[in-house]
């Protein structure tokens, strides 16, 4: 056991610190003081000093000797939330912000159609960590999925300037500048993500929308016919290119696109018999 010199206070264990005369105490307080952190913010520790006559390391400090999250993060101030019982849970396991956990959150609640509760997980994954880039492309998601565009795309924007290879970002980034019809910016997003990421076939599918909208048509095509080459296993691939051929007026194209999805059993199959059926009336009416 460690002896702790007067005037400075030293973490010896979870349940002790050092007071000013040098003797070790049995400290309770150290979970109120967590507790008084998430409500009061950083100013607790000098208070509780002043109180008490007990010194205590700086919280950053403190949070880093803990082990438990991120030195110089406040715990999340939600309700229900309990400190103790969430400390000793996290206590010996790899380090894992606890901003994550909320945009985890944030993304079940968007998922399952909640999307304002998503953006207010998202708002407390940013307030509780504004240096995170996950925390910030999270709410943007958010942001997109209420339509809040503008928004979205400012919180997708400084999430890669915090981390230029969130590929993801460039991704969604992209994709709310081509529902805008900025296709040039669309087309730019898609291009870094596919350069930092080229095994996936939607952003080949996405750019090739924004090609096609620019008349850019080989382009479009050469993108549709890559993103097939990368996911073969995929209905959706095919769909895009038979809809390119359909709006192309090449409907014999379209039709054996649309059948080739039609093999691979796509979840909303309904919507690809219907696409089906009208391309082949189409072709009846052309003859």
């Amino acid at each position: 056991m460690s002896e702790g010199k007067p005037g400075e206070a030293v973490w010896h264990s979870p349940w002790m610190v050092y007071g000013k005369d040098g003797k070790p105490r049995f400290s309770p307080w150290r979970f109120v003081l967590i507790g008084a952190i998430i409500t009061h913010g950083r100013k607790v520790p000098g208070m509780f000093e002043k109180a008490t006559g007990i010194q205590l390391p700086s919280l950053s400090k403190f949070l880093a000797t803990g082990k438990w999250f991120r030195p110089g993060m406040n715990l999340p101030g939600q309700r229900g939330f309990d400190p103790t019982s969430e400390l000793l849970k996290r206590r010996g396991k790899p380090f894992r912000p606890l901003s994550d956990d909320l945009c985890d959150q944030s993304r079940a609640h968007a998922h399952a159609g909640r999307y304002d509760q998503a953006l207010d997980t998202a708002e407390q994954a940013v307030r509780l960590d504004s240096n995170s880039a996950m925390a910030l492309y999270t709410r943007g998601q958010a942001h997109h999925y209420r339509k809040d565009y503008d928004q979205a795309v400012e919180d997708y924007s400084k999430a890669i300037q915090l981390d230029p290879v969130l590929a993801s970002a460039y991704y969604w980034r992209g994709t709310v500048s081509s529902i805008k019809g900025e296709y040039d910016r669309a087309i730019a997003d898609y291009n870094e993500f596919i350069r930092l990421d080229p095994k996936h076939a939607l952003p080949y599918n996405h750019r090739g929308v924004a090609h096609a909208k620019k008349g850019e048509h080989d382009k479009a095509l050469a993108d549709f016919d890559k993103a097939i080459a990368i996911d073969p296993s995929s209905p959706d691939v095919y769909g895009y290119r038979a809809h390119f051929h359909r709006a192309r007026g090449n409907l014999v194209a379209a039709i054996a696109d649309f059948r080739a999805a039609l093999k691979l059993n796509p979840p909303d199959r309904k919507k690809y018999e219907e696409w089906l059926q009208a391309a082949e009336a189409a072709a009846r009416e052309k003859k």
